[in-house]
């Protein structure tokens, strides 16, 4: 085992030479245009487009099976990168309801939005971690160079307030394969990569951090005194972590599945689990007598089912350290309030779109519903859809983006035929008229991406809607939509 002086010092020399990561070279890029003119063409598109989605374009190039020269394809990644490095959300985010209380809460919400466009990895983190997994499969030496040119995840606290909670998940998982895959031998006699291992799980601060880092314990590559020193780190920033109440109930379910997990391994390497054990037991404390939020109290099945685990599998009437824990003495410290969520339809005109939308629904599904009327509203609907104006004192992103749900709801009760085919080509129109390169991507991307699952993977309206926005004179619409066409070809 090296001194931890001696591995710290490892560290601070691997995150040095990391600095000097091989900048992309131009004059392979004659080459690929007359053997790729397509990808080359995609590469051009990419230029002009939003760093986010640039770096989608980029990786989705370095990944075709088109691409066999492994130079090529290590100097788009590396452009990648760097384009992935301006995106604006720095890492994914997962909302905090589900079930029900998501479904009902989060319609005609930026939230439901922006959720959609979480899922979609383009964010920084997202993007960098994908593409030092593809570096690592050509030159495992450049990827440990990208990975350390990662921002380490910053998580602040979370509030009740907040509807999503960071999720630095694709960090780790990157660690782990960069852990795995991108020491020589002989580093990994000297333990650099136990020294990287160690060195990140000292730096967790979140409970969004515990249970992604603790899968890197479960791999088989570390010795038994190698997990006992990694299980001590772990125990010890966790036994002493501060929480929030949104951070940690959307991560408890796998964060005690995580746990669990360790601690068979600790028991199989017959290392002692009382230490990990009586800081999980403390984290709980901590975590269930700090604020919580309203919304999580109210709904705390999840927390009984953990407390009920701990106790029946874990705890110790004789051991002070792991002591059963009784939740009717583990009361908050304060309650706190529900996440917020502003609807995008609130005056007036627009309350009465939804209910208008509503109404003709629930009408399609009565057998006794009358034809005529219901062509009439779903004129009517359409009339008010294509005269929607910005509400007073409105910003042009939250215009589009109640418009985009508007339209997506317009849709979806409108059957197939001449009107619905007339709404779609308006709303590409429409789009292609108000998108612009903004880094907000959930103003125009999240109903645009609502819409697309609405028609369905192979429709002819969805070929229809992407041929139109193929067209259009927003890079980053014209961007997306040939993304979607690729990734529909390479599925069939």
């Amino acid at each position: 085992m090296l001194p931890i002086a001696l591995l710290l010092a490892g560290t601070a020399q691997m995150s040095a030479q990391s600095a000097k990561t091989p900048q992309v070279l131009s004059s392979w890029r004659k080459q690929f245009h007359r053997r790729h003119r397509d990808l080359s063409e995609l590469m051009d598109m990419a230029s002009n487009a939003p760093p986010n989605l640039s770096a989608k374009a980029l990786v989705t190039i370095a990944e075709s099976p088109q691409l066999k020269n492994p130079e090529w394809k290590r100097n788009i990644l590396l452009q990648a990168f760097d384009a992935a490095a301006l995106a604006h959300d720095p890492m994914p985010r997962t909302f905090v309801l589900n079930g029900s209380f998501k479904a009902l809460d989060i319609i005609g919400t930026r939230a439901q939005l922006e959720e959609l466009i979480s899922g979609q990895g383009v964010d920084r983190l997202s993007l960098q971690s994908e593409i030092v997994a593809e570096m690592l499969k050509i030159d495992s030496s450049a990827a440990r160079d990208l990975y350390f040119r990662m921002p380490s995840p910053f998580l602040s606290r979370s509030a009740c307030a907040d509807a999503f909670v960071p999720d630095p998940s694709a960090y780790y998982a990157v660690l782990g394969e960069i852990a795995k895959a991108a020491f020589s031998s002989t580093e990994k006699q000297e333990q650099r990569d136990l020294q990287l291992v160690s060195a990140t799980i000292r730096k967790m601060k979140s409970p969004s951090d515990l249970a992604p880092i603790s899968r890197i314990l479960l791999f088989p590559q570390w010795s038994r005194e190698e997990v006992s020193l990694l299980a001590a780190d772990f125990s010890s920033i966790m036994a002493d972590m501060e929480t929030d109440d949104r951070s940690f109930s959307s991560t408890l379910s796998n964060t005690d599945t995580e746990i669990g997990r360790v601690i068979d391994l600790l028991r199989s390497h017959q290392i002692a689990t009382e230490p990990l054990l009586a800081a999980y037991r403390a984290y709980l404390t901590h975590g269930l007598t700090e604020e919580r939020c309203a919304d999580n109290i109210e709904n705390d099945a999840n927390v009984t089912k953990v407390v009920r685990r701990f106790n029946q599998q874990f705890a110790s009437e004789g051991n002070p350290r792991l002591a059963p824990l009784d939740l009717t003495e583990l009361k908050p410290a304060k309650i706190g309030g529900e996440p917020e969520m502003p609807r995008l339809f609130m005056d007036p005109a627009s309350g009465n779109f939804l209910e208008n939308i509503f109404d003709l629904a629930f009408q399609g599904l009565a057998k006794s519903a009358d034809a005529e009327d219901q062509a009439a509203r779903r004129d009517q609907v359409f009339e008010m859809f294509d005269n929607m104006q910005p509400e007073s004192g409105e910003d042009d992103n939250s215009y589009v983006m109640r418009k985009g749900l508007a339209f997506t709801a317009v849709i979806e009760v409108m059957p197939p035929g001449e009107r619905r085919e007339r709404v779609l080509l308006h709303y590409a129109d429409f789009l292609n008229s108000v998108a612009d390169n903004s880094s907000d991507l959930a103003a125009w991307l999240g109903p645009l991406s609502l819409l697309l699952n609405d028609v369905g993977p192979d429709s002819v309206e969805r070929k229809t809607l992407l041929e139109k926005l193929l067209s259009s004179p927003q890079p980053a619409v014209a961007l997306y939509a040939r993304l979607q066409h690729l990734q529909q070809d390479s599925q069939r």
